[in-house]
């Protein structure tokens, strides 16, 4: 090996001794005991994923972590909006049953990723021109962007979905029948995937859109009461169910069989 290259690698072997004591990071968890509702507000998009754990966990690998200067060890990150507990840019903090996340950082940083146990209830707030994106969940789920998409997969509801100028996507696996569920976007499509058996009294309001369906949304015997003005749509859903709302003021709205 000539000298350019020995002295190449050195230096490569240098930069990483001196790199990785910075960048090593432990996840971040905190038990969920007497814990009934998570909230999670960012001005980041934020990713929540489930997991088979009774905790709530941001991990390293999948978070940006703000490197922290030799100076500041042992002491607190303040960010404008509270204290940096968690080392991922993001406060933490218990109200009762209640735990809240809050963001400290900069709408154009990193997704803030999160895994909670799948049937945790939880409501989820961005900020700016970013996303929501739930997977995996057979809880009550409340989420709502202002400039951003909301994906929500593999979901059952409760839901309570709302853009204000954004798309909102949701494949569910099943219908929750405890409670009403309302999908609603102000500026933006709506695409909803329901298994074919789904039972659900639906109210359909496409205002300045259209509505697309592979579904037999006409009057039949089990929907008799449907009910179609000023393109809203009232209709029985294999004989009914809970209420579900599906709303776009200036989209369309898709709604697909599973």
């Amino acid at each position: 090996m000539d000298t350019y290259k020995t002295l190449k690698l050195g230096l490569l072997f240098i930069a990483l001794t001196i790199i990785t004591p910075f960048v090593k990071a432990q996840d971040y968890t905190t038990d969920l005991i007497g814990i009934q509702k998570v909230y999670i507000e960012s001005e980041t998009t934020i990713v929540l994923k489930s997991h088979d754990l009774d905790q709530l966990l941001i991990n390293e690998i999948e978070n940006f972590r703000t490197l922290v200067p030799e100076k500041a060890n042992g002491l607190q990150s303040f960010q404008g909006q509270g204290s940096d507990n968690t080392g991922y840019g993001v406060a933490v903090s218990k109200d009762g049953s209640a735990l809240k996340l809050t963001g400290l950082r900069d709408r154009r940083t990193a997704n803030l990723v999160v895994y909670v146990p799948k049937n945790m209830d939880v409501s989820l707030k961005t900020l700016g021109n970013n996303d929501l994106i739930v997977t995996n969940f057979i809880s009550e789920i409340e989420a709502k962007t202002y400039n951003g998409d909301i994906y929500l997969y593999n979901v059952t509801g409760p839901i309570i979905a709302e853009s204000k100028v954004g798309n909102i996507n949701v494949l569910f696996d099943e219908i929750n029948q405890s409670s009403p569920i309302s999908i609603i976007s102000s500026n933006g499509d709506v695409d909803i995937t329901l298994p074919e058996n789904s039972k659900a009294d639906l109210t359909i309001r496409t205002p300045r859109g259209e509505l697309y369906t592979d579904f037999d949304l006409l009057k039949t015997e089990s929907n008799a009461d449907q009910i179609v003005e000023r393109r809203t749509l009232q209709t029985k859903l294999n004989g009914g169910g809970v209420l579900v709302i599906l709303q776009t003021l200036k989209g369309n709205l898709f709604l697909r069989k599973k």
